[in-house]
């Protein structure tokens, strides 16, 4: 009878493990993900308001969030500086967006289906020329 009940036991804490294992990976992907978009909304907001042009594009970084090139077997997500060409501000006479520019960080992990918000991490920075 006791053995019985420890392998119920056993079997019941060996079944949990998987799923307690993807939630430690989904957690530490967030994590990861949302210390790079920090970086690099600090990039944005320490580019002059002249340059913020010179950000776009898409940067590839590693598992633990050091930057890597874009062909690397490393890039495990990337990162998309996103700026609207003609944002309208409400409020704001029509030529706000020569002292005021909102620039988008979206990091998400490269294995995400572009159209899948999970995993992925936004911040929106807005940055005045002023």
């Amino acid at each position: 009878m006791a053995v019985g009940l420890m392998s119920f036991a056993l079997l019941t804490i060996m079944g949990s493990l998987p799923v307690g294992m993807s939630a430690l990976k989904a957690s530490r992907e967030r994590t990861a993900a949302g210390q790079i978009a920090n970086e690099l909304a600090g990039t944005v907001l320490s580019t002059s308001f002249s340059d913020l042009n010179t950000l776009a594009g898409t940067n590839y970084y590693s598992w633990d969030g050091k930057k890597v090139a874009a062909g690397s077997t490393d890039a495990y997500f990337e990162a998309v500086f996103n700026q609207p060409s003609d944002p309208v501000y409400s409020g704001q006479p029509t030529d706000a967006n020569t002292a005021l520019q909102l620039v988008k960080v979206q990091v998400r992990p490269r294995s995400n289906p572009s159209g899948s918000a999970k995993g992925n991490v936004e911040r929106v920075v807005f940055v005045t020329g002023r």
